[in-house]
């Protein structure tokens, strides 16, 4: 029996279509993120710059992979596994933006769910590990790096010990296996937005377009004319049934119609993590019960900026004594009204205020 290997040229797998771009162009013109965004802490910078990532990443490499699908499954010229290859391509950038998406939600939550087990695995290795700093002749320090001699039990033991404290993040359609829904519910009292995400999620991974791209990874290419199919013949050893297909095991337009549909989703939950992270709607801990807290806000006439500290310390420790940030005029300060935040930002500026105090004070 002849093994026939398809030689496919580059042109063939990667089209140079007009109609590529006229898709792109279209798709392009349905998803508009935002084009700024003011963080209201400096802790969020580097969160938002994950963001604007995400935002490219949608815009980019996941809309230039659909419009390619969306080309080449119309088109007759293109195999199979032409059209499999940027499906595969869609559906797996796809499904791994929604991780990206609740890694950075997870960031800002600080769960402690670690993202990945290779993080796992490289933090329990370096428990392992002895650093010790030793001072060289020219007076700099170096590292010095060297094995902590344990058996294998005890190591097991210390692992053991560790593991609980060391989760990893994971999602999943069903709420009770999605440790990131759960630590979220555990720790903090609910918000619409973010159950909101949780929701939208929950449509996604219960969508054809996170089923076939397990069935992918796991089981076979929508690539493949033949391929063993999901269902079993009913015989006493009950075994895979082979699928034999010329234009493949899925049918190219309907899976296209359940790309479209997630690409909805996936713009609706990046549009809710902006919202997030723009108003900081940080969700207050559940072991507050209801506690609200309260920012005065200030302006100063010196150098016409304003900013905020906690009420409490306002009225009740600095009173008169309330100096601007940026310019530690004090003279000049005018009270303002009054806005809630949550836990995170008021003890935020609480230590910045005291911190502030304290060295015009020294």
């Amino acid at each position: 029996m002849t093994i026939n290997i398809k030689s496919l040229s580059i042109a063939n797998m990667f089209p140079n279509n007009p109609t590529i771009q006229s898709n792109l162009d279209a798709l392009r013109s349905k998803y508009n993120f935002p084009s700024s965004i003011t963080p209201k802490r400096q802790e969020l910078i580097e969160l938002i710059d994950i963001l604007e990532e995400l935002f490219n990443y949608f815009h980019n490499d996941i809309l230039v992979s659909a419009a390619t699908f969306e080309t080449v499954k119309l088109q007759p010229s293109y195999t199979i596994k032409t059209i499999g290859y940027h499906a595969e391509n869609t559906l797996s950038r796809i499904v791994s933006l929604w991780d990206y998406l609740f890694i950075l939600l997870n960031e800002y939550l600080g769960t402690q769910l670690l993202a990945s087990y290779q993080i796992r695995d490289k933090i329990l290795k370096a428990e392992f590990i002895d650093f010790t700093f030793v001072k060289s002749d020219e007076g700099t320090y170096n590292a010095l790096v060297k094995p902590i001699n344990l058996s294998k039990i005890e190591k097991m033991l210390h692992i053991k010990k560790l593991s609980p404290s060391l989760k990893v993040f994971k999602l999943h359609k069903n709420n009770k296996n999605n440790n990131m829904y759960r630590a979220f519910k555990k720790e903090f009292q609910p918000t619409s937005k973010i159950d909101d995400l949780f929701a939208l999620y929950k449509q996604h991974s219960e969508s054809t377009c996170k089923e076939i791209r397990n069935e992918i990874i796991h089981q076979r290419s929508l690539g493949f004319a033949v391929s063993f199919s999901g269902n079993l013949m009913d015989l006493p050893i009950r075994r895979p049934v082979v699928n034999i297909n010329r234009n493949g095991w899925k049918d190219f337009d309907e899976l296209f119609s359940d790309v479209e549909t997630n690409l909805n989703l996936l713009f609706q939950g990046l549009n809710k993590l902006y919202k997030i992270l723009k108003d900081d709607d940080f969700p207050n801990a559940l072991s507050l019960n209801g506690r609200v807290f309260t920012l005065r806000n200030y302006y100063c006439k010196n150098c016409s900026s304003t900013f905020s500290i906690p009420e409490e310390l306002s009225e009740d420790i600095l009173k008169k004594f309330i100096v601007c940030p940026k310019c530690l005029s004090h003279k000049q300060v005018k009270k303002q009204n009054t806005e809630t935040t949550h836990e995170r930002d008021y003890y935020d500026r609480l230590v910045g205020s005291l911190e502030l105090i304290s060295n015009l004070r020294m």
